[in-house]
Parts: structure tokens; sequence; C-alpha cells
């Protein structure tokens, strides 16, 4: 049957100080360090012979065949570091299949950079959106309050047109506005007849004056 590739994603990379070198990964801490360090490759055909490395735990304890590590350089920076490791058998990283590694990690290289630039876009565009959504938001407060400050304003000026003609009235009847009181009917039939009372009192007998007002 046909094999199945498996790609892996990158993993962040914690460099442990000196007095407490452990690997959360499942990588030698010790070889990336010192490939980042020194910005070299390093090549292991046997890691559990004798090498530099020999007294790192991660190999210690899992003891791998081949450990190949070198770094991925763009423009004299290290973009990543890469790290190979079989655990079947030694010497699995010829010469033939570094010098190929060495020839496609800078398309690699370019290829982590162009993600992470990538990456670094849509975060700022997700935030430019999250931005402008906000002010958004804020625009149609701002808009929701001025319609309704608007309508009210509006309506407290109809309400004063509207209450125009009643107040002259009243200050009309109520003689505030220069003109003379409003009188009623009765209050000036009530006047005339004091003014017949007084006229025909001293001549006509009380008696008959007593009646006549009764009837009036």
């Amino acid at each position: 049957g046909s094999k199945i590739i498996e790609v892996l994603q990158s993993k962040p990379f914690f460099i442990s100080d000196e007095e407490n070198i452990s690997s959360p990964l499942n990588f030698s801490s010790t070889i990336v360090n010192y490939v980042i360090r020194t910005q070299t490759i390093v090549l292991l055909d046997n890691a559990s012979d004798q090498n530099i490395f020999i007294g790192d735990s991660y190999i210690l304890n899992n003891q791998p065949k081949s450990i190949l590590c070198f770094p991925l350089m763009n423009q004299g920076e290290i973009v990543g570091i890469m790290y190979l490791e079989n655990n079947l058998t030694t010497y699995a990283f010829t010469p033939s299949r570094v010098e190929l590694l060495k020839i496609i990690s800078s398309q690699i290289a370019v290829s982590i950079e162009n993600s992470l630039l990538y990456a670094n876009l849509e975060e700022k565009v997700a935030e430019r959106t999250n931005q402008l959504e906000e002010a958004h938001r804020t625009i149609l407060v701002l808009e929701k309050d001025a319609t309704e400050k608007q309508l009210a304003g509006g309506f407290a000026h109809e309400m004063r047109n509207a209450l125009v003609g009643p107040k002259l009235v009243i200050q009309h009847l109520l003689g505030q506005d220069g003109s003379k009181p409003f009188e009623s009917k009765s209050l000036i039939n009530s006047r005339k007849l004091k003014g017949i009372y007084f006229l025909i009192k001293d001549k006509i007998p009380e008696d008959t004056l007593n009646i006549a007002l009764g009837e009036m």
C-alpha cells in the first residue's frame, strides 16, 4: 500500500538555562541551542557514540541513532531550526541528503518568513476589523442619541407652536396682552342691573322694588 506522510506543525522552542537543562519537546535542546549559537550544522551518525553531546539528558534517556540539525537562514538571520532524528538506524543522513537539504533550506526559510508575514498581516487585518466594527457601533450610538435629541427638540417646538394660540387667548382674556380684560355677558348685565337699581331705588316703594328685583 501507499505510505502515509504526516506533516507536523512547527512548535515553539524554549531555551533552557544551563542549571536546569530540560527538553519539554521530543528533541535534544542542547543540540538546538548549539545550532542557534554557532549557526552551523550538527550531523550525528551515531548520537549515542562519543561526541560533544553525549552528556545531553535527552540523548541519554532516549538513545537516538541519527540526528541532523541545521539552521534555516534568510538574509543572514535564523528564521527557524530543522531538527531531524532517526531512531532506527545509524548513518541515516547521507552527505547527498544533507546537500539536498542545504539547497532547499533557503527556500524553506523564505516560506517560513512569508508565512509569518501572512500570519502577522491576518492578525493586523483582524485587529483593524475589530477597531472598525467598534467605531461603527460608536457611530450608531451617537446617531441614535442625535436622532432622539432631534425628535425631542422637534416635538418640543411643535408643542410650543401648538400652545401659541391658547396662550394668546388666555393672555387676552386676562388682559395680560395690554388689551381690556374680557368681561362676560353676565358680568356686563349685572353691572347694568346695579346701575338701574341705584337709579330707581329712591323713586319706587321698597316693597315694589323688592318684587321687581326678584323678577329680574
